[in-house]
Formats: structure tokens, C-alpha cells, sequence
């Protein structure tokens, strides 16, 4: 009989920047498109790098939404690993005897200012590899108790070899959510101007 050892919950780190992103990256592409009059004096040269320049703030506002489609639930069982994605209506269910090998790595994501690094999330990416050849990925980004997962697959007796002990999730949340709060307030900000400018 297959009982349930582990279930995780929605991450809304994901959703948080999905959003936010989403908001952020439409409301200037709205901005700036909704005041927009071609001038008498530009070429169409100008008009078509004025679209692209709207194409590129929509498409990274589309991206933005798609990493709240692609959230992830994981199940765990006493037979199979359950990976979810709810929003997109699709699960993939991978028996545990088909899992060879799993590595864990450092996970950052990271932005960059005045030629310098920002570390805006420190955490870990697991990788599992099943039968041929197939790598499935994910990280403490995008599950929201993923410490406790990796500490159950450790449990369960996979054959794991020295160079793949999992590690123990570090990652510094507290951090990530200043960021959250930051870009959120800058989007407040981004849209009461927008409003207020009508």
C-alpha cells in the first residue's frame, strides 16, 4: 500500500517575484505606450525600435507569469516521487526505483549593479537523475520546505554514493524577502505614478 511520507506546499517565493515582476514589467510597457505619438520627424526605423523595446518589457512580464504557472508541488511516498505542477494541470510521477543518482549544489540568483554582484537568493539545487539519462531539477527556491525533502530522499535508500550526500539548506531567507519587499514597494510606486500621471 503506498502512503504519503512527505507532501510539500505552494512556495510563495515564486509567486511573490511572478508577480511583482509580472506587474512591474506590464505597467511600464503600458507607460510608456500609452503616452506614445509618433512624431512627425521619426522614421520607421524608430517606431519599429520603440516595439521592440515595449516587445522586450512584455516579454519579461510574460516570463515573470510563467514562473507562477510553473510553481511545483512535491509528494513523496513509500514508492514513488510526485512532482506537480498545478496551475499547468500536469504531474509526472517517477517510480523510486528508477532513481540513480542524486547531487546536490549550491543555488544562487543573482542581479547585477554598477558592475558589481548582488546575491538576491543563496540556497541549494537538487538534481536527480532516473533511467535514460533524464535529469530532474529542482531547488530551495521553488520549494518551500526543501530542507525537509532533502533529508527524507537522504533517509531512503537509493544507493546514493559519497559525492552525492545531501546537504543541509542554508540559504539565507530572510534575505530574499527584503528583496521581495523592496521590488514590491518600487512596483507601488511604478503604478501609483503611472496613475497619478492620468
Amino acid at each position: 500500500m503506498e502512503k504519503n511520507i512527505f507532501k510539500s506546499t505552494v512556495s510563495f517565493l515564486p509567486i511573490g517575484f511572478g508577480l511583482i515582476g509580472a506587474s512591474f514589467f506590464f505597467a511600464i510597457s503600458y507607460y510608456l505606450s500609452s503616452g506614445f505619438t509618433k512624431p512627425e520627424s521619426s522614421t520607421n526605423g524608430d517606431l519599429i525600435a520603440f516595439c521592440i523595446l515595449i516587445g522586450v518589457f512584455c516579454f519579461f512580464g510574460l516570463l515573470s507569469l510563467f514562473m507562477i504557472f510553473n510553481i511545483k508541488t512535491i509528494t513523496l511516498t513509500n514508492k514513488n516521487l510526485v512532482i506537480e505542477r498545478p496551475l499547468l494541470f500536469l504531474k509526472f510521477v517517477i517510480p523510486l526505483e528508477n532513481i540513480q543518482n542524486i547531487h546536490e549544489e549550491d543555488y544562487e540568483i543573482n542581479s547585477a549593479a554598477n558592475s558589481r554582484k548582488i546575491t538576491v537568493y543563496k540556497g541549494e539545487k537538487m538534481t536527480i537523475e532516473i533511467q535514460k539519462g533524464k535529469k530532474i531539477v529542482f531547488t530551495s527556491f521553488e520549494i518551500s520546505e526543501y530542507d525537509d525533502l532533502a533529508q527524507y530522499l537522504k533517509n531512503i535508500e537509493f544507493n546514493i554514493t559519497d559525492n552525492a550526500i545531501i546537504k543541509k539548506d542554508y540559504s539565507n531567507k530572510s534575505k530574499v524577502y527584503s528583496w521581495l519587499l523592496f521590488i514590491f514597494i518600487l512596483t507601488i510606486i511604478l503604478i501609483y505614478q503611472l496613475l497619478k500621471s492620468r
